[in-house]
């Protein structure tokens, strides 16, 4: 009897540890995954000042954003240029870390989702939160950070134009 009483006690204070900790991983998991969701959502401080200074470094080598956009493949009515086949913006990839591109009306991306299959899933989560009230035409620049151990972290800012 006495065995039994000590078993059922410590598997009682192994059930506490472990609700403890696993409650503790919980906070600091939805926490992180908060402040993603946020970023993804949103534009920061950072990334407006550098989608401006995307645009800026385009409008000074191809003059105005509409002569770059004209060079890149028409996903008509939005255009998308890879900057991975493009060597004359090497700085917006290597310093800034742009991935891609899109030169869209996020309100009619909204609006035909054939237009939105063109993307990939992240930026269509991106169109979708925004594209619901904005009707104006926009660069919408997508970044992706590598880390040294491999993995990497998307995300997206915007410039009316």
């Amino acid at each position: 009897m006495k065995k039994n009483g000590f078993v059922l006690l410590e598997t009682v204070m192994t059930i506490c540890i472990l609700s403890v900790v696993l409650l503790s991983l919980y906070a600091s998991y939805s926490y992180v995954l908060k402040k993603s969701l946020s970023r993804n959502t949103y534009d920061l401080t950072d990334s407006i000042y550098e989608g401006y200074y995307v645009t800026e470094i385009i409008k000074n080598n191809y003059g105005t954003l509409n002569n770059y956009f004209s060079t890149c493949t028409n996903n008509n009515p939005g255009y998308t240029c890879d900057l991975s086949l493009d060597s004359s913006l090497s700085v917006l990839r290597d310093v800034y870390e742009v991935d891609k591109l899109y030169y869209i009306n996020p309100k009619t991306y909204y609006a035909n989702h054939n237009l939105l299959n063109k993307l990939d899933a992240t930026t269509i989560d991106y169109v979708k939160t925004i594209g619901q009230v904005n009707n104006r035409d926009m660069v919408i620049i997508k970044y992706k950070k590598v880390y040294e151990d491999g993995t990497y972290e998307i995300f997206h800012s915007k410039v009316e134009v």
